[in-house]
């Protein structure tokens, strides 16, 4: 059996083969590049069904067959089972859970963003905005969430996926709404 576009066979340790589609990876798993080792983040497939990966700020276009799904660089195995300690757990509010606006929107008319108040600027005041939402949303144990950053130039959306990464609650994220929202699943 040969893969074709769309498709990777991965051999298991009975070498039998198993057939992967690209269209069950998720955007933003993480794969390495058997051709070259390089390892990125895998964001879709183009027209012509080849894979998308990103790795660092450039994007590459490879077939299936070169690649394969690998953990996060920053994955620590030990934390996988993290117990919650029982003052983590007193400050749960199952009341204040269930009122939570599970969206933030970061444009900035929809904040309450004011330059004189916050002098480093606008880009820094929505990502001090997003991880105040992502640690409020984390400590009321809150499973999904979604963050409006806008289509505009993308700028504000890698910073968006930036402060994702630097949380080990996100278990994985998505792009959503054409491209101007970024939807969040989060694990405890």
């Amino acid at each position: 059996m040969t893969p074709f576009k769309g498709e990777i066979y991965k051999s298991d340790i009975f070498k039998t083969m198993i057939k992967m589609d690209l269209n069950d990876w998720w955007v933003g798993d993480w794969v390495r590049i058997l051709s070259s080792g390089k390892r990125g983040k895998f964001e879709g497939t183009d027209s012509n069904g080849y894979a998308k990966v990103k790795v660092d700020h450039q994007l590459f276009v490879v077939t299936a067959a070169d690649l394969e799904l690998t953990d996060d660089p920053g994955f620590d195995r030990d934390l996988i089972k993290k117990k919650v300690k029982k003052s983590e757990m007193d400050f749960f509010d199952f009341e204040k859970s269930l009122s939570f606006n599970r969206t933030l929107d970061l444009h900035l008319e929809k904040t309450n963003y004011n330059a004189s108040d916050w002098p480093l600027g606008e880009l820094d005041y929505q990502k001090f905005k997003c991880k105040e939402f992502l640690k409020e949303a984390i400590r009321l144990r809150i499973p999904r969430v979604i963050i409006v950053h806008g289509i505009g130039t993308g700028v504000l959306r890698n910073n968006v996926e930036e402060v994702l990464n630097t949380f080990m609650e996100v278990e994985r994220s998505a792009v959503v709404n054409d491209g101007g929202a970024t939807e969040v699943w989060l694990e405890y």
